[in-house]
């Protein structure tokens, strides 16, 4: 069983790298800078901007030169994320996580000693990542020994500066006053967040109907919390909606629809086979 487990974490190591090789190039002559500055900076509505990568990471900007990031991405995007941040005079004053998984938290340990800055993360959230038995619990399928062999995982272990407590609607973070959706289902403590210019941050509580069309059936934690948390969402009227992975709308009621039925459908086919 642990051999099956490390030969799956090779081959997913494998194939991201064969992602950035498509993606960037190799050059023995390219600087590395250069293949790490490939992120755009994109403006969603007023302070609210992304960087816009494989997946997007959300960000408020306080003043022209600092700003707050809303998830911290992959381990892959590190160097990117703060090379573009840093080419367009952008300084991070904070961090604050829909949720913790690798593709969305493995960075905010870094990101929090580069800038000596504070981590806000859903008290559920902040629990899975403050010890590696946590995440193992979390991770069960991996042992502890391979919370800290791999990167990925390791890097995921943090500590928490502010614990969102349940049930808290609105949170100030570095001075900035954000709403607080609770979108449980992708992860056992996911949230959502709305920006001052009215943006919904939805982390992996959506999935723009491009990726879905791609990803078959995304992960979820547990699929029938994962629907409720959709179909609350359906009485939001953001300006605009940032999807993770990986799309910016302003009509939020198809893409809803679209994440429900995607979940229905796999979920019959499923039975079908189990029948």
């Amino acid at each position: 069983m642990i051999s099956v487990i490390f030969c799956a974490e090779y081959l997913r190591k494998m194939w991201r790298f064969l992602v950035i090789v498509i993606k960037y190039g190799v050059s023995d002559t390219e600087d590395k800078e250069e293949r790490t500055m490939k992120m755009k900076l994109r403006q969603a509505k007023g302070n609210t901007w992304y960087l816009e990568d494989w997946q997007l990471i959300p960000l408020y900007r306080t003043d022209p030169r600092h700003c707050i990031l809303i998830d911290s991405g992959d381990l892959t995007q590190r160097d990117s994320i703060w090379r573009t941040l840093e080419a367009n005079g952008i300084r991070p004053v904070g961090i604050l996580g829909t949720h913790v998984y690798t593709d969305h938290s493995v960075n905010h340990g870094f990101l929090k000693e580069k800038y000596q800055i504070p981590l806000a993360l859903p008290v559920g959230e902040a629990a899975i990542c403050a010890s590696s038995t946590m995440l193992k619990a979390y991770y069960y399928m991996v042992t502890e020994g391979q919370i800290h062999a791999f990167e990925d995982y390791s890097n995921m272990l943090v500590n928490t500066d502010y614990s969102i407590p349940a049930g808290e609607e609105t949170v100030t973070f570095c001075g900035v006053d954000f709403q607080i959706l609770r979108t449980p289902g992708h992860s056992p403590d996911h949230i959502s967040v709305v920006t001052p210019d009215n943006v919904l941050c939805t982390g992996d509580a959506l999935f723009s109907t491009d990726y879905l069309m791609k990803s078959k059936l995304p992960y979820f934690f547990s699929l029938q919390t994962a629907i409720d948390s959709m179909q609350a969402l359906k009485g939001q009227k953001p300006a605009c909606c940032v999807m993770a992975h990986c799309g910016v709308t302003e009509t939020l009621l198809p893409v809803i629809e679209d994440n429900i039925c995607t979940i229905d459908t796999w979920a019959q086919r499923i039975l079908a086979l189990a029948e």
